[in-house]
Formats: structure tokens, C-alpha cells, sequence
């Protein structure tokens, strides 16, 4: 454990330089919040102008205080703070929040001063939060360094954003909701210390069970992913990230770069080190109340209970949507419950204990539920009647739910009826939601971890067959090299592309070039019969949009005239376009197979992304996709395949033969080595793949350099 950072979440002094008596002041705010809210360690506050501050010995300078400083919080103007940082480090201070703003995030003059610090922080050793941030909240002890005004409860989830403002808005939602947090904190800037940082040190904090993050953006994204995935083996982490549209993004090169944006790229590094993605602030807060008050279900398996046939079914409705499974009731429960229940209930789950059910009647079924092994989590719907008791009902349902220990969500629906049963079931660590979905969402949340999970940990232990490829990489890099010394074009043709994809037995058609209508007739007979021309253009990569393919050639008179009229079709498309002459290769018959796409995307942040889909024509009109990182092995290919809408053509549908999935899981495992072998390689993509039974082929592909 960094024992820097663990002095801004425990500290046992703090100093806070810009403490004031002035309301309207962040000085002000967190003087007061550490004064009142019950933090028992040392406060000095720092002020040159004042002697007292509430009461307190105020200090000129942090250099005045005689006594040993754990943490310190700057709070004064921006142009003030790298002297304060290296006055801290003279003095061997080395846990530091810089609340101030005023820094890199307003330009140049900004990113001057917060250079300085940086200089500063590195020469004596610091870590810092910030600049420009809310500060940190460790309610275990009390101690609020920050400028929000309220105090959550303490519990067992971390909360890291990289927004205060809706660090305060969650704050106040935790607060209502009763959801209880190890620490808060606001990272803003993230000069030094960022998300990787935090969770690597919150999983060493025995109080952090779980962790939401609020996420814009990652600056060390090999850190992360290795403090996450250290984290998310054991506990799950939930993040909502920002930004998932982005307007005006550049046209991309392929059919890959097109169909695969940056945030796409990001999902998949996210669910790569194990978090789970939210995209609504609701389902973070949702599933936050759940992780505070209780252990993540075991499964999928779901036991509704509820006085009211409608709820019932709209909660089965929204767990089916989400992913989750309603749990077979045993025998031994059904007979138990009808012992118990009118002649009329449900004899079904959802259990419907009828709306006249009182707390006694509900708390039979629940605790005859709660008993079945044959579902993961329970959840009580309860609806206002005439005969209903909803504070005698909660009262049941939280001692059953101390009693069992097995999850529980509860949906107390109405408002001032049903206020008091709310307050209560709370108060008692029970989350209750206003409606069936949100419950829903925060259980099959809550289950997606333990499956993402599961799916990681096949993908890591897997042993490695050995990998016999043994490319002859040289003639490639030269290539690539001359085409670079050049300067002429960007990538490789079709000829060389489906050459070096064959150096890593990729199968492909065997193309060839040809530079006459009678170059091309004469290939035609050699390869035989039918055929496909294709436009060789460095200005032409997309082919079929310029009318640069012809398809089912079957004489030598057919290609001299397909020749003529797809470089016809090459100059009208573009004018200016250097044609280099016709590719010529076997018509393969597709009819009976699945057409694939295999495409790399460098992304800047992540690095080498791989995407997998439905290929041909229309890839970008489908949009079916899957994206993955490197590293890349069979179980993480299989893994990808399946998240495809595709992947169900390729078990065979409707009398369609199957696809050798074996076979293709060694085609993205050896594209995925390929691409590791050739940093050089911007975008690739192979489109289509024809998988047909138990063989593939290439029949296009390009690679961007």
C-alpha cells in the first residue's frame, strides 16, 4: 500500500492552506466541514491574514505549524500553488489536494504553473489529488476534505469521479438512498494521482467491497487495466464513461476504422479488465444501494414475490430483457407455500401472495423462499391496498433478510403510504426501489459481474496451444519500408495483402495482376473459369463504390469487356486516380456460407483493437459487430465470436451447414499474431471471410500502413 495515499484518505493532521470565515469561500467549506462533521484528527488552519478561524489558531504559513502534517489541502489561487507544494516538500510533506483550479484546463499559461508543480512533486517524492477537484470523503473516520456539505454514510463502496459536480449530486442521491461508501473522492485534473492509483490502493482497504467510477477519461491505460483486473478478480467495479458520441470524428480508412469508434474501443478495454459499463447515473446509483447493503448474487436465478399480478409481470418482463432467469420454484417450496397461502395464489413464480396480504402472510412466503437453493436472490414487490401494512411488512422483511443473508430487492410502489415501510427497510440494509425495473437493473448489474468475471477467468487460465506459425517476416517489412521511402501510398494492394495474410495461413484467393483486357483473359484461362476483376488503385480502396468489381466472369470476350469497363468506371469515379491495371482471381461460390469480417483498429488510447462481425456489402449497414484487445487466444476468440448476431448462422440455421468454429477461432488467434508482429499496420480488415462448414477463405482484404 502506497503510504502517501493512505494519509489523504486516514490522516491524523490536516492542514488546510486558504481557511476563511468567508461563507462564499471553498476555504470556508472545508474548515467547516472538517470542524463539524466529526473528524477527530489535528486541523490547522492556514491563513496569513488571520490569527484565529472559528476559534482556532490560524497560521501564517504551512512552515509555522510545529507539529507533524499528514495531509495538506490548498484551497488559494492557482499562481500560488507551486511555491505552496515545494514548501510542503522542504518541510517532507508528501500527501497533498489541490482543490484550486486554474490549470491546465485553461490554457497555456495554466499548464506553466501546473509544470511547475509537477516538477516539485516529482523532486520530493508527492502524490497529489488534483488540481482543480471537489476533494476526498472518508466517512470511517469522519473526514470530509472536501467542499461538498454532506457527510455520507460509511459502508464498503469506493466512489471515484473524475466530475465534482455530479460527485455532489451523488453524494446527495447516497444520502437518501442510504448507500454507505469506504471513501469519495474527486479526482479532477488527475495531475498525478488518477484511477489506476485509487484502485490499486482501495484494493488493499479491507473496507472497499465494490467501486463505481465515473469515467471521461484514461491517461495510463496499461496501469488501469492492471489495477482493475486486480481488483475485479475478487470485487466488482461498475463505471459509467462519458463521451460515447463523438461528433466530427475523421472518416476512416476501411471498413474497420469505420465500424469501429473509439468508444466502442473503449467498452471493450473495460470490460477487458472486468468492470461492468453503465450508461444512465440511475443504474449507477441503483446498483450502488445493492453493493452497500449487500453480497453479489451467486446467479442469474430470480424469486418475485408481490401482491400484485401487474408488478409481477413487469418485473419477469424486465428480467428477462436484461438477462436474467426466473427461478424454478422446488416442490418443497410449492407444497410449503400452499400450506400457507390462499387456494388462489399463483402457484407460480412470480409468487402472488394476493392483495390482501398482510405482514404475517408475507413473511410465510418470503421465508419459505428464501429457503429454496433453486433461486440466487429474492425480490418483494409491494403494492398499496386497502388490507396492506407496509411498515409491518418491511419490519417482517428485514428480519428475514438479516436472518438468510441471501439477496434481496425490494419495491415498496407508492409514495406517502408507503414512505415509512421505505425509511424502513433502508434503515436496515435493505435497498428498496420506487419500481420493479430499477430493482431488476441493479440484481441482473450485480450478476453481470459475477458472468463477466467467470468469462475473463477462462480466457486467462487458458494454456496456450502452441502457436506453430513461423512467418518469414522480412520481405514484408522491407516492403513495407520501400512503400513508406516512397511515399506514393499508404497501403498494401490487394496481391501483397492477401500474400502476407497467407504467410499466416489465412487462406485467400489467389489473385493476380493483370494490365491489358488480354493480360486479364489469359489469367482467366489459366486460373479457370468463372472469374473476378478487380480495380488496383492507390487512390481507390473501396472498389465496389467506384464500380471497380465485376463478378462471374465466365469467357475470355466477358473479361477483356469487364476490364474496360471497371477502369472506365475507375476514371469517372475518380480522374485523377493512378490505375494500376485489374486483379484477376477464382469466383468463389458463397452461396450456402457466412460472409465475415476480421479488422484491426488502432486506437490511440487502447492501442490494437481486433473487430469481428457479419462482413460483405452492407458491414457498415449491419453494424454487428464485437471488438476485443490484444492479447488474443482461443478463448477470447470464442468468446468474441459469440457475441456476434452472426455467430448463430455460424452453428447453422434453418438447414444451413454449420461453421467449423474451431477453424475460425485459429484464423483470429493467427490474424491477432499477425497484427502483433507488424506495428507498422495502422487498419487492416479481411472483407468478407466466407466461412463455409469447415473452410474459410479470404476473398478481400486491404492493409493501411
Amino acid at each position: 500500500m502506497d503510504l502517501r495515499i493512505d494519509k489523504i484518505f486516514n490522516p491524523k493532521s490536516v492542514a488546510i492552506v486558504g481557511a476563511s470565515e468567508r461563507q462564499e469561500t471553498v476555504g470556508y467549506a472545508v474548515l467547516n466541514n472538517l470542524l463539524t462533521m466529526g473528524y477527530e484528527g489535528q486541523i490547522y488552519p492556514v491563513n496569513p491574514k488571520r490569527a484565529q478561524i472559528f476559534g482556532c489558531q490560524a497560521y501564517p504559513s504551512v512552515s509555522a505549524i510545529k507539529a507533524e502534517i499528514d495531509l495538506v489541502v490548498i484551497a488559494t489561487p492557482a499562481h500560488t500553488v507551486p511555491n505552496l507544494i515545494e514548501e510542503c516538500g522542504n518541510l517532507g510533506i508528501q500527501s497533498v489536494i489541490i482543490i484550486s483550479s486554474g490549470f491546465a484546463e485553461i490554457g497555456e499559461d495554466g499548464l506553466k504553473l501546473q509544470n511547475q508543480i509537477e516538477q516539485a512533486r516529482q523532486k520530493y517524492n508527492m502524490r497529489i489529488i488534483g488540481p482543480n477537484c471537489l476533494g476526498v470523503i472518508n466517512p470511517g473516520i469522519k473526514l470530509n476534505a472536501s467542499f461538498a456539505g454532506k457527510m455520507p454514510y460509511s459502508g464498503k463502496v469506493g466512489f471515484i469521479s473524475q466530475s465534482g459536480a455530479l460527485c455532489t449530486s451523488i453524494l446527495d442521491w447516497a444520502i437518501m438512498h442510504h448507500i454507505g461508501f469506504s471513501n469519495f473522492v474527486s479526482i479532477g485534473s488527475t495531475m498525478d494521482i488518477e484511477f489506476a492509483d485509487l484502485i490499486d490502493y482501495f484494493s488493499e482497504d479491507h473496507k472497499t467491497e465494490s467501486i463505481i467510477l465515473y469515467v471521461e477519461s484514461i491517461k495510463k491505460p496499461e496501469e488501469f487495466i492492471k489495477a482493475v483486473r486486480k481488483f475485479t478478480k475478487n470485487k466488482p467495479i461498475f463505471a459509467i464513461k462519458s463521451g460515447r458520441f463523438e461528433e466530427g470524428s475523421k472518416a476512416a480508412a476501411s471498413h474497420t476504422g469505420a465500424l469501429a469508434g473509439s468508444d466502442d474501443v473503449y467498452a471493450a478495454a473495460l470490460e477487458r479488465a472486468g468492470i461492468v459499463r453503465v450508461h444512465k447515473v440511475e443504474d449507477l446509483i441503483n446498483v450502488a444501494q445493492s453493493l452497500s447493503m449487500q453480497e453479489i448474487p451467486k446467479g442469474n436465478r430470480l424469486c418475485i414475490l408481490t401482491n400484485a399480478g401487474g408488478p409481477g409481470v413487469i418485473a419477469v418482463d424486465a428480467l428477462i430483457e436484461r438477462g436474467g432467469a426466473l427461478a424454478n420454484l422446488s416442490e418443497e417450496t410449492n407444497t410449503a407455500l400452499n400450506e400457507v397461502l390462499p387456494p388462489f395464489w399463483s402457484h407460480n413464480n412470480p409468487v402472488d401472495v394476493l392483495g390482501d396480504a398482510q405482514a404475517d402472510r408475507y413473511e410465510k412466503a418470503v421465508d419459505i423462499c428464501f429457503k429454496d437453493e433453486n433461486n440466487d436472490a429474492l425480490m418483494i414487490i409491494f403494492t398499496p391496498q386497502a388490507m396492506s401494512e407496509p411498515v409491518p411488512t418491511a419490519r417482517s422483511i428485514s428480519r428475514l433478510a438479516k436472518k438468510y443473508k441471501k439477496p434481496i430487492f425490494t419495491s415498496w410502489m407508492g409514495a406517502d403510504y408507503v414512505a415509512e415501510g421505505v425509511r424502513l427497510l433502508l434503515s436496515n440494509g435493505v435497498p428498496s426501489y420506487p419500481t420493479p425495473e430499477p430493482a431488476i437493473d441493479a440484481f441482473t448489474l450485480m450478476h453481470g459481474y459475477q458472468e463477466l468475471n467467470r468469462q475473463l477467468k477462462l480466457g486467462e487460465n487458458q494454456t496456450n496451444e502452441i502457436n506453430n506459425l513461423k512467418p518469414d517476416l522480412k520481405p514484408y517489412k522491407q516492403l513495407i519500408q520501400q512503400i513508406k521511402a516512397e511515399g506514393k501510398r499508404n497501403f498494401l494492394n490487394e496481391v501483397e495483402t492477401k500474400a502476407l495474410l497467407e504467410e499466416y495461413k489465412i487462406p485467400t484467393t489467389k489473385t493476380q495482376l493483370a494490365t491489358s483486357p488480354e493480360h486479364a483473359a489469359q489469367i482467366a484461362e489459366t486460373i479457370g473459369f468463372p472469374v473476378v476483376l478487380k480495380i488496383q488503385s492507390p487512390q481507390i480502396l473501396h472498389k465496389t463504390d467506384a464500380g471497380g468489381v465485376i463478378l462471374s466472369l465466365k469467357t475470355p470476350q466477358q473479361v477483356k469487356e469487364a476490364y474496360a469497363k471497371i477502369v472506365q468506371n475507375a476514371h469517372e469515379y475518380d480522374s485523377k486516380a493512378t490505375i494500376e491495371g485489374v486483379t484477376v482471381q477464382k469466383m468463389i461460390n458463397s452461396s450456402g456460407g457466412t460472409e465475415l469480417i476480421i479488422g484491426l483498429k488502432k486506437d490511440p488510447v487502447w492501442g490494437a483493437a481486433i473487430v469481428f462481425g457479419s462482413g460483405g456489402v452492407n458491414v457498415e449497414l449491419l453494424q454487428d459487430k464485437a471488438i476485443c484487445l490484444l492479447p488474443l487466444n482461443k478463448a477470447f476468440a470464442r468468446q468474441t465470436i459469440e457475441k456476434t448476431k452472426v455467430y448463430k448462422l455460424l452453428q447453422g440455421y434453418r438447414g444451413q451447414v454449420g461453421a467449423d468454429l474451431d477453424y475460425l477461432e485459429n484464423i483470429l488467434v493467427n490474424f491477432a499474431q499477425l497484427v502483433s508482429d507488424f506495428d507498422e499496420i495502422e487498419e487492416i480488415d479481411i472483407n468478407p471471410l466466407v466461412m463455409k462448414g469447415s473452410e474459410g477463405i479470404a476473398l478481400d482484404a486491404r492493409v493501411i500502413i
